[in-house]
């Protein structure tokens, strides 16, 4: 809430939840920089409203931008991530379900029973799955994650403070890697990232996504 700097914006994110979707609300937060306190960090534009609300605010502010994406701010068209990120989860789930039984069990032996919790595991694996995506163009890197709580950033290339492109151990196995893009007044805790994006589909998209963001400086 309250003013929005829009020389300040560095990317938008539209939140929803499962009830929310459901009857097609969006939340839309305009991430801010600014040596002020008042003037950075996440801020609200749309508490609630339709897509289409959303696009429209989002592309209003976006006219505040150094270099306003003539095309304006679209609804974005996102590919999924690799399948493998199932196994990822499942395994993990899998594993914190069965450290949690083993402790109930050795403290109260019916407490085996959440065992049959393991094919909601798989279940919370394939709907993680289903929420995350990435997509791109000549102005955006789009990412989205999150199932209860779903973000999607709409990252203005032009904004990119540090762009990287990661691998855990389990990640290089499975011939993985996650792509992130860090703008100021990113949140620490949650930041903008497509998770197991497979290993050349990860290094294309940091090449062009660099590429795009030293094409738009050396024009200015």
């Amino acid at each position: 809430t309250g003013t929005i700097p829009l020389r300040k914006v560095q990317a938008f994110i539209i939140r929803t939840n499962p009830l929310m979707r459901r009857f097609g609300w969006y939340r839309l937060e305009v991430q801010t920089m600014g040596f002020d306190v008042k003037e950075r960090g996440h801020k609200v534009a749309v508490p609630f409203g339709r897509m289409e609300d959303v696009l429209r605010t989002a592309n209003r502010i976006q006219t505040g931008l150094p270099h306003p994406d003539p095309l304006g701010v679209r609804q974005p068209d996102l590919q999924p991530v690799s399948k493998l990120t199932i196994r990822r989860a499942f395994i993990r789930y899998a594993v914190a379900l069965g450290i949690v039984t083993a402790g109930l069990w050795y403290l109260w032996s019916p407490g085996v029973w959440l065992l049959t919790l393991l094919p909601l595991a798989l279940v919370a694996a394939i709907l993680r799955y289903r929420f995350m995506g990435w997509g791109e163009d000549e102005r955006w890197l789009y990412l989205r994650r999150g199932v209860i709580r779903q973000h999607t950033w709409l990252l203005p290339v032009e904004r990119a403070q540090v762009l990287y492109r990661s691998s855990s151990l389990f990640q290089r196995r499975l011939g993985l890697a996650s792509v992130a893009m860090d703008s100021a007044g990113a949140s620490v805790t949650r930041p903008a990232e497509a998770v197991d994006l497979p290993e050349d589909v990860a290094r294309g998209l940091v090449d062009r996504t660099y590429a795009r963001f030293k094409a738009i400086h050396e024009v200015a």
